[in-house]
């Protein structure tokens, strides 16, 4: 679906302003609606199925009903913010990233009822239901943009991402039961905001580089933004797949192995992890540069609107953030790693030291390269993240071998007197 649309626009104006309204329900998105199957699974898991759905429901009111009101209120002040984000647009584009803000916009409310119901499916077991009613609303989203977008325009593609991110909650609402009054419960939607709250505050201060970007490549050549945000939202997409696939199953061993103080067996199984992901990754960024810089300019026709000068500076773009998919991959199963322990202060320090000497990068690179510069610095700033974590988690996951190979011994000491 992104790329359709860079190929029927071409790296240019329309294409840019698509991108960078996309900014605020992004944001929004990974705040606010991405952390809540992560909070509620727990809190759900010990009810009976009639608890359960009216405790959903709860949370589905109070969910929508926040929602619609922080909705209302950025494309208010919409007008205001994306010109700030992107004061190198023109005139015409800024009005058209405002427009195109306020209709992605719409899709923040069913997205959030999508992650409730996602938590519902998950604590009964229904793990296959969320991913495909995601699958079945982003093919529902390609067919219409398929359809209409050629004589709708950009706007057909804003609105594509809203079936996109609203549609799931309507396939899976069915399993939360006929909806019902439910008993107004204070102290659990309490409790939801108290573990919500550091999720929010720590990715807060990570997002502060979308905007970033987009400030710094709003002074570049038009079509810039765009070709960074396809690769950076590549990259994203592949990371998620090697999660899903590498990290999630691997995940509750993980715990019992520290739950059970195996240090050995579980330094052995998150090191097996952290190869399989760096493998895998590491093909789909080769892959990906020789399909753009050789098997792309090598068809009879160049999709679209997308001359073969764009994918050179895709190709360098997908060079210079080699280290990216990598690294980020890396950092999930090593953060992982340190939650199994019962940690999560000692992984979020680190992120925002890291993170912090990041943004230093970023502004050195786009001064002394301008978009290569800023991609070679996310690469630096992956790889100093990565490892730090390494280095701490190493230390400490020896230091706890030790100790526990000095309680064996000192065990057997003991049952042989």
């Amino acid at each position: 679906m992104q790329w359709y649309v860079v190929s029927q626009f071409g790296a240019r104006m329309q294409a840019d302003a698509f991108y960078a309204a996309a900014t605020l329900p992004q944001i929004a998105s990974v705040l606010l609606i991405d952390s809540l199957p992560l909070i509620l699974v727990p809190m759900l898991s010990s009810l009976s199925i009639d608890e359960l759905r009216e405790d959903v429901w709860q949370m589905l009111m109070v969910t929508c009903a926040a929602l619609l009101l922080l909705s209302g209120a950025l494309a208010v002040a919409t007008g205001v913010l994306v010109p700030v984000l992107v004061p190198g647009f023109s005139a015409p584009a800024k009005v058209l990233t405002v427009n195109l803000t306020r209709i992605q916009l719409c899709g923040l409310t069913g997205a959030g009822a999508t992650a409730v119901l996602t938590a519902l499916h998950q604590v009964r077991n229904r793990f296959l239901a969320p991913p495909i009613a995601v699958l079945v609303s982003n093919l529902a989203a390609i067919a219409f943009l398929l359809f209409y977008m050629k004589t709708g325009g950009i706007t057909v593609a804003a609105w594509a991402q809203v079936i996109a991110a609203a549609a799931p909650a309507l396939l899976l609402v069915s399993d939360a039961g006929l909806p019902r009054i439910c008993r107004w419960n204070r102290s659990w939607l309490r409790e939801v905001w108290r573990l919500l709250l550091p999720v929010v505050l720590g990715k807060a201060y990570y997002l502060t580089s979308a905007p970033i970007d987009r400030l710094l490549a709003s002074f570049l050549p038009p079509g810039t933004l765009v070709m960074f945000e396809l690769v950076s939202r590549f990259y994203a997409a592949v990371q998620r797949v090697l999660l899903q696939g590498i990290m999630t199953p691997f995940l509750p061993h993980l715990s019992r192995l520290a739950a059970m103080s195996h240090w050995r067996d579980f330094k052995d199984l998150y090191y097996s992890q952290c190869r399989l992901t760096l493998l895998f990754s590491s093909v789909a960024v080769a892959v990906t540069e020789v399909g753009v810089l050789w098997v792309l300019p090598s068809l009879p026709r160049v999709p679209g609107a997308v001359a073969a000068s764009d994918l050179e500076r895709m190709a360098a773009i997908i060079a210079c953030m080699g280290g990216v998919l990598p690294g980020l991959t890396l950092v999930n199963v090593l953060t992982n790693a340190f939650y199994s322990q019962g940690d999560t202060y000692t992984p979020t320090r680190i992120g925002a030291v890291a993170y912090t000497a990041g943004l230093a990068l970023r502004f050195a690179g786009f001064g002394l390269a301008g978009i290569k510069g800023m991609a070679f610095a996310a690469t630096a700033w992956v790889f100093l993240h990565c490892l730090l974590l390494h280095v701490v988690l190493r230390r400490r996951t020896q230091r706890l071998i030790t100790g526990s190979d000095a309680g064996m011994i000192q065990f057997a000491g003991v049952e042989e007197v």
